[in-house]
């Protein structure tokens, strides 16, 4: 897993409603934790965060250049990497 900063045009989500307590908090606070995402060669598919794209959405539509979400933070977990096997190792 790694933490990456995307723009919201790079995110593919699905729009879903939100309540007026996210929106005010996005726009107070920002983004707090970072949004779920897997990349494959199609993009970034949101897996958890929809809500808050959705709200970030309609704060840029409303303000195109809010500074909070000029970059949103992403775990993409379409990277894991794993330890090598046991014989790959450094032994020393």
């Amino acid at each position: 897993m790694r933490v990456e900063a995307l723009s919201l045009q790079e995110i593919q989500f699905t729009y879903t409603e939100y309540s007026q307590a996210l929106y005010q908090s996005l726009l107070r606070i920002g983004l707090s934790f970072p949004i779920r995402v897997l990349h494959d060669q199609e993009g970034y598919h949101c897996i958890d965060g929809h809500k808050r794209l959705s709200a970030i959405y309609d704060i840029l539509q409303q303000n195109p250049k809010e500074r909070h979400f000029q970059s949103i933070k992403a775990i993409n977990h379409g990277n894991a990497r794993t330890q090598p096997p046991q014989c790959l190792q450094n032994h020393h």
